[in-house]
């Protein structure tokens, strides 16, 4: 660790960390066997807090921070109801990205049901 000693004359910019920067986010779905059952989505995001300095220079916090929603689907299906439409909004997003990539790779026509 290197610490600068500082002369009266220079100042240092107080850094806020309240930026997010994802370094992992995963979906998993398990297997269902009936189509009548709804789909089980589980989501884990790994990030870590960064402030971006007046340089452009980003300064992250070392520790890595984990939240996992164990049934996402059931989670955005319990906040619409309320009136919260961000977790159905991005599973509905998420379905289409994937439809798309499906489709660009394998060039066949994808939609979402």
């Amino acid at each position: 660790m290197a610490v600068k000693k500082l002369s009266a004359t220079e100042s240092v910019e107080a850094l806020v960390y309240d930026l997010v920067f994802i370094d992992v986010m995963t979906t998993t779905q398990a297997l269902i066997t009936n189509d009548s059952q709804d789909p089980k989505y589980t989501v884990e995001i790994t990030y870590r807090m960064y402030a971006l300095a007046l340089s452009g220079d980003m300064y992250f916090k070392n520790e890595p921070k984990s939240v996992k929603i164990e049934d996402f689907y059931g989670k955005a299906l319990t906040d619409a109801a309320q009136n919260d439409m961000t977790y159905a909004n991005g599973l509905s997003a998420t379905e289409a990205v994937i439809a798309k990539a499906i489709s660009d790779a394998e060039g066949i026509s994808t939609e979402v049901i």
